[in-house]
């Protein structure tokens, strides 16, 4: 059973499920015509056999369909995208080693913070020890991790 939330459309008030709400709220965003969608909906909504109804998810559909709108698909995670990351040495955009490349793609950040860091640590005396710690232990990305990380890059 779904919560059940009373909503102004085009200056009428409609019950309408609180999935339906959401979506209209997300249709609407940002859009320039928010008062011509949220008007041509309650006319829509307010011509039903029973107005009194609670509005649902499949009429909200329908009230699309019959709009010509099509709604956005959500992007459902699939397999390649919920896999766990990887720390690897980045081949495309290495200087030495692809160290600082990698760690930038692993904590999507930029690559350069990671290099003035090295810098810095080398003449703190620890960076250039650590720099070649991780050269040794990251392995080489693969082309599999490199398409990860760009898709993972678009996902945010």
């Amino acid at each position: 059973m779904e919560k059940v939330v009373s909503a102004h459309l085009g200056g009428k008030i409609f019950q309408m499920e609180e999935e339906v709400y959401s979506r209209i709220i997300s249709v609407t965003e940002g859009q320039w015509k928010k008062e011509e969608i949220e008007s041509s909906l309650a006319e829509y909504f307010e011509a039903r056999q029973n107005p009194s109804q609670v509005i649902t998810s499949h009429e909200l559909t329908e009230a699309f369909k019959r709009m010509g709108y099509q709604e956005p698909e959500k992007k459902i995670p699939t397999a390649s995208t919920q896999a766990y990351r990887r720390m690897f040495r980045h081949p495309k955009t290495k200087i030495l080693g692809g160290v600082c490349g990698g760690l930038g793609a692993y904590l999507n950040a930029d690559p350069v913070l990671f290099r003035v860091l090295f810098l810095l640590g080398f003449f703190v005396g620890f960076g250039f020890i650590l720099y070649i710690i991780l050269w040794i232990v990251m392995p080489l990305g693969t082309e599999k991790d490199l398409q990860f990380s760009s898709e993972k890059n678009e996902l945010l």
